[in-house]
């Protein structure tokens, strides 16, 4: 009931000053009160539902849209590696792999889409931008003690040189 009452409210927010719009260009471009009188009508309808349209995708995209941030799912994960840019937040943020050793971090994650001398796996994760997105994850005495990701505010650099080389 209430969501009725409110999208009646909106419309008629929306409508009122449309019909007084609608009105004005009919009597300027419009012969015939008969002819005005539809003419504002339909105008009326048509743009209001138009611009109640546009603002609710326009709400629904800001709200869901492209770049949304999803909770970790492992399935969806290894489905579409271009959108795992919108899950890297949880798993950097809220430690999901902190403490895994390099098996489970693979049965999670998959193979990594390149590993570097020093043991540091690196998975691509899509691209907001122009450039690619990866998600580092840096291994010591065989368990993850960091993970970088793309957006996540720390520079991969610093969180790994509080973790020693284990190459050295």
């Amino acid at each position: 009931m209430f969501s009725l009452l409110f999208l009646l409210v909106v419309c008629l927010l929306l409508g009122v000053p449309l019909f007084f719009l609608s009105r004005w260009v009919a009597r300027k471009f419009v012969d015939g009160q008969a002819a005005q009188q539809a003419a504002t009508w339909i105008a009326t309808v048509v743009l209001t539902l138009l611009v109640f349209c546009g603002i609710a995708a326009a709400v629904f995209f800001f709200a869901f849209g492209e770049d949304a941030k999803y909770s970790f799912d492992a399935e969806k994960w290894a489905k579409k590696p271009e959108k795992r840019y919108q899950m890297v937040e949880d798993l950097v943020y809220y430690d999901l792999l902190q403490g895994m050793t390099p098996r489970q971090v693979g049965e999670l994650l998959g193979r990594p889409d390149h590993v570097d001398p020093k043991g540091v796996w690196t998975y691509w994760v899509g691209s907001r931008t122009e450039k690619d997105d990866v998600l580092q994850i840096d291994f010591y005495e065989g368990r993850v003690k960091a993970v970088q990701g793309p957006y996540t505010g720390t520079e991969y650099e610093e969180v790994k040189a509080v973790v020693p080389d284990v190459a050295q």
